[in-house]
């Protein structure tokens, strides 16, 4: 019978530790990578999150459009128009 009392014995450690987090549970294949997608995921929204902030805070996208501007101007300039203004 001592068999048994220390079987029972270690089950109980065992529901105690698991309770804790001290015992892991093995994960599948498929948890695992769905995990690490979304964990990828995690990380592109937040990567563009702060690139908004940084290009909001900068005021950038304004500061491309006036580089650009010149570029579209010679570009459009050049076309032939149907009517003269």
């Amino acid at each position: 019978m001592p068999s048994e009392e220390l079987l029972h014995r270690s089950e109980s450690m065992g529901d105690g530790l698991r309770e804790h987090g001290v015992i892991r549970v093995s994960r599948t294949k498929g948890e695992i990578f769905m995990i690490k997608i979304l964990l990828i995921i995690a990380i592109v929204l937040v990567s563009l999150f702060i690139l908004s902030l940084i290009v909001y805070f900068f005021n950038l996208d304004m500061k491309l459009t006036s580089a650009i501007q010149p570029l579209l101007a010679k570009h459009y300039d050049k076309i032939k128009r149907d009517r003269k203004i």
